[in-house]
């Protein structure tokens, strides 16, 4: 049970991190996306998702 536990706790902390990470890439993603800056913004942000 201690196990079973543990796992979730486990489970719903590293959803949570995902959560914050995937928060701040679109945050970064939405200050570099200017109008002449869309590609650039958009490319970078879909390789550091990928990784």
């Amino acid at each position: 049970m201690f196990a079973k536990f543990s796992d979730d706790v486990f489970v719903s902390m590293e959803r949570f991190i995902e959560g914050c990470v995937e928060d701040v890439i679109t945050d970064v993603d939405d200050k570099f996306n200017t109008d002449d800056q869309v590609k650039h913004g958009g490319a970078v942000g879909a390789s550091v998702a990928d990784e």
